[in-house]
């Protein structure tokens, strides 16, 4: 039986051509968080360039992007580069956000082929922008194929 946000969640992606929304891939650990208190640029960031010890990439933006599929799979480079695992297990979640504010496109990585735009801006994304989430798991990677 699916859960009410699970139900949301399907309302909106089924809108998703419709609507001018967008998709920030996090640790689960932090969406309660983000839900409570928005998007932060200032925020470490997961990706450090060079080796781990590096400057933190990305650092003073919040990055989205325009398609659920490139989330998605962002979300499972995420699972494997970050967390060392070959399947989802529930640690990484995708964040729905109002498409507010002037975004610009990011093409910094080239190493994922893309659906949509990825794209950053330099500002805060306020809690009442957050639209939901939801965990990336091996049904939301079938979905997205």
């Amino acid at each position: 039986m699916k859960t009410e946000e699970e139900l949301i969640w399907e309302a909106y992606s089924i809108k998703e051509q419709k609507e001018d929304v967008l998709y920030h891939v996090t640790y689960t650990k932090n969406v309660q968080s983000i839900k409570r208190k928005g998007l932060n640029m200032n925020n470490d960031s997961n990706w450090k360039k060079g080796d781990a010890q590096g400057e933190d990439f990305g650092k003073g933006y919040v990055y989205a992007m325009t398609s659920l599929k490139d989330a998605a799979n962002w979300g499972f480079k995420m699972y494997f580069d970050k967390l060392g695992v070959y399947s989802p297990d529930g640690r990484i979640s995708i964040i729905k956000i109002k498409n507010i504010g002037e975004w610009e496109k990011d093409n910094d990585d080239i190493t994922v082929s893309r659906s949509g735009d990825w794209l950053k801006i330099k500002e805060e994304i306020p809690p009442e922008s957050i639209v939901g989430s939801i965990v990336v798991d091996l049904e939301l990677l079938d979905s997205t194929r």
